[in-house]
């Protein structure tokens, strides 16, 4: 199985780690290589001086060879993506570097000899790889080793008797005695020194992942931020951009453009203009207004970056003003019109108290017996004119009247049952002609809502699509359902339907398409929706009928 396969259900900190040591292993082991190189360079140029001594070449060419097997790990560990056991691999290669030091100690007078010191190398580079149990396993085995050739200069070792000169038994246990003393002190040192190694690359491999994700949620962060961000060097260039920036300049924006490629010059403040390309470490915010083809409501921010005594960039930020506009141009349009209704409101009261008096006072010469015929048909008609323009003045109050909603729980059930009792009851409503149907999700659905408000909107609805049936008669559909924490009602009929440009405009005050329509009825219906915290939507076409959308929420916040 290769390495990426045998990593699949490691995390990703895992597999940075593993790798991180993985790697670390290599340059490790590239430093011993070169470590033994140069160790083996010295032996063979020391080596030179003793031609006829055959067995110390022999023995420094062995060392080289085994130098050259920590060169062939070093490479398989380069050129191969799945873990090897170097550790038994290592320590093999230890054991076979203690056999040839032995070797050269024994050929170069034992104890006489400066070879001893290479044990010395073994067993920190042992201490650095297998750690303490390693280090003091080899510092065990070179004691031994060296015990061995003790008693070879004694006389008194079983095998090689004669081969090194006899020494006194002080002077052997001294040095015995010393390098083993070295020897384990060595092992501990290159232990401590390997463990604190391992924890500062285990720390230094947290950090490492800590950056990544930092810089990774960095840079996610500001690629998702809707107004631009751009930075500039202390030179002008661009060295980064998130994708806001392309839309709202409206160019293909490149690293390392320069400043004015990408800004037009005759929009840029004098002042910033003077302080572009300035070294001074002087810390300033400017901001001004920029238009573009893409956008003519752009706002840009301007701040230096500075570190120590040198100026290090600018970041500049895009912001689009253009909903900001809107939404003001909104205000403003809601302010007018609350003005307009405050005194259409009180223009309205001042009017309904003669009119009730003018048409109360038509009634009445109506009914009597002397009243010529004629002027009968003509008191009819204020009557009748007068009941109309009474109504507007009902919905024009009812507009603009600011609505204190009754919450309570309101079921499903009950609502739809009142809705098409007060549409049976309307003078609109043709029971031969009209067919009201009923499809719920739940029935059972309780929300919290002012149910009188509701019902006054639904109403509306309904009345509306009674007036886009056709004579012939036709179908409306109250529906309801629950979707997530909102109850979605729909009023739906199969009428003349509305093109998309009426649509649109169908809930502006005043406006209307019918004969005689006052254009308040659906304004009013989204004034009520709204005041219960709900949102209202047409969907219509000609020819096809109209559904109207409500959302509202199942519990309303009191806070």
């Amino acid at each position: 199985m290769s390495f990426v396969h045998s990593i699949r259900a490691l995390s990703p900190a895992d597999i940075t780690a593993a790798l991180g040591r993985f790697e670390g292993l290599r340059i490790e082991l590239l430093g011993v290589v070169l470590s033994r190189a140069l160790m083996f360079t010295v032996l063979f140029v020391a080596s030179q001086p003793f031609e006829s001594d055959g067995v110390l070449r022999n023995l420094t060419l062995i060392y080289g060879i085994s130098t050259c097997l920590y060169l062939a790990t070093w490479l398989a560990l380069s050129r191969s993506d799945r873990f090897t056991p170097t550790g038994f691999l290592l320590f093999f290669q230890f054991l076979v570097e203690l056999g040839v030091e032995a070797a050269l100690m024994i050929t170069g007078n034992g104890f006489e000899s400066d070879y001893g010191l290479l044990f010395i190398l073994t067993i920190f580079t042992a201490g650095l790889f297998h750690q303490f149990r390693g280090a003091l396993f080899i510092a065990a085995l070179s004691t031994f080793i060296f015990g061995c050739i003790g008693l070879m200069h004694l006389g008194v070792f079983p095998f090689g008797e004669g081969t090194l000169p006899r020494m006194e038994l002080e002077v052997v246990q001294s040095r015995f005695f010393f390098y083993s003393a070295l020897f384990f002190i060595l092992a501990f040192f290159s232990a401590q020194i390997s463990e604190k190694l391992l924890l500062t690359t285990r720390a230094l491999e947290g950090t490492h992942q800590a950056l990544d994700l930092f810089q990774f949620s960095a840079e996610n962060m500001m690629n998702s931020l809707s107004t631009g961000l751009m930075f500039f060097d202390a030179k002008g260039l661009l060295r980064f951009s998130n994708p806001a920036s392309d839309r709202l300049l409206g160019v293909e924006i490149q690293l390392e453009m320069p400043f004015y490629s990408l800004f037009d010059r005759e929009q840029i403040p004098l002042s910033l203009q003077r302080i572009l390309g300035r070294s001074e470490p002087e810390v300033f915010e400017i901001e001004f207004d920029y238009k573009t083809s893409a956008n003519p409501n752009l706002h840009i921010q301007v701040k230096t970056i500075s570190r120590g005594n040198r100026r290090v960039g600018y970041v500049f930020n895009a912001i689009d003003l253009s909903h900001l506009h809107k939404m003001e141009e909104a205000l403003v349009r809601s302010e007018k019109l609350a003005a307009v209704g405050e005194m259409a409101a009180r223009v309205a009261h001042e009017i309904r108290n003669p009119l009730a008096s003018i048409q109360g006072s038509a009634e009445m010469l109506n009914e009597h017996s002397f009243t010529d015929p004629s002027d009968k048909k003509l008191l009819g008609l204020i009557v009748t004119e007068s009941n109309r323009l009474n109504r507007s003045l009902t919905n024009l109050l009812e507009y603009t009247r600011e609505k204190s909603p009754s919450i309570r729980l309101l079921r499903l059930r009950d609502l739809f049952t009142s809705l098409i009792l007060l549409l049976e009851k309307n003078p609109k409503f043709t029971e031969k002609l009209v067919k009201i149907e009923q499809k719920f999700g739940d029935p059972d659905i309780e929300f919290e809502t002012d149910q009188d408000v509701l019902l006054q909107a639904l109403l509306n609805l309904c009345l509306n699509s009674l007036d886009a049936l056709p004579e012939s008669g036709g179908v409306i559909q109250l529906k309801g359902r629950q979707e997530a924490t909102r109850v979605l009602l729909e009023v739906e009929d199969n009428g003349v339907g509305m093109e998309s440009s009426t649509a649109q405009r169908a809930f502006e005050p005043f406006f209307t398409t019918k004969n005689g329509g006052t254009g308040l009825g659906l304004a009013t219906t989204q004034h009520c929706i709204h005041a219960i915290s709900g949102t209202i939507e047409l969907v219509s076409s000609p020819g096809t009928g109209t559904k109207a959308l409500l959302s509202l929420p199942l519990r309303i916040s009191t806070g």
